[in-house]
């Protein structure tokens, strides 16, 4: 009846508004302050998951490929070896971390001072040999760190010439 006059809804009612109803309105999006960046890995429909280790978890490497391990051997080689020998033997060598803060806390080397050194350190005490990234001797690496090695190795004979003469000859130090 009013279409045909003209006339329209609104105008017929007057408590009827022009707002679409609160479902229809377009959501407003919450703003957080971070960003996430988990993202649910998609499947095309009709493959299986092949699953494998879950985003952000960490991945197993050698002692030598952790943070510790590698500055252990490339900065202080003499107490790297030590750590290795008191280690126990098995396939993957991974010392217990209150065996490398002993050693560690022995040695008088000023590297093991460093506050690099004991980030590395607490890191190893809450992981273990797990972390994102290990870090691996590339060929650029491998020039610097093995100099750097046979000088710190030739420092220490050096330093300790006259304790390592006397264990040749079968002597027991004090």
């Amino acid at each position: 009846m009013w279409r045909a006059a003209g006339v329209s809804p609104a105008a017929a009612h007057p408590d009827v508004r022009h707002n679409p109803p609160k479902s229809m309105k377009k959501k407003q999006q919450r703003k957080n302050s971070y960003r996430c960046r988990k993202v649910p890995r998609s499947c095309p429909s009709g493959v299986k998951d092949l699953g494998g280790r879950p985003r952000g978890s960490l991945k197993r490497f050698p002692f030598v490929e952790t943070r510790l391990g590698f500055m252990l051997r490339y900065e202080v080689p003499a107490v790297y070896d030590l750590i290795v020998r008191l280690s126990p033997p098995s396939r993957r060598q991974c010392p217990y971390p209150t065996l490398v803060e002993a050693v560690c806390a022995a040695s008088t080397d000023p590297a093991l001072r460093k506050p690099k050194f004991r980030r590395y350190m607490d890191e190893y005490i809450c992981d273990g040999v797990y972390c994102r990234r290990g870090k691996r001797l590339t060929p650029e690496r491998a020039r610097y760190y093995e100099r750097l090695r046979e000088r710190r190795l030739e420092e220490y004979i050096l330093e300790h010439w006259d304790e390592i003469e006397l264990r040749r000859r079968g002597f027991e130090l004090p």
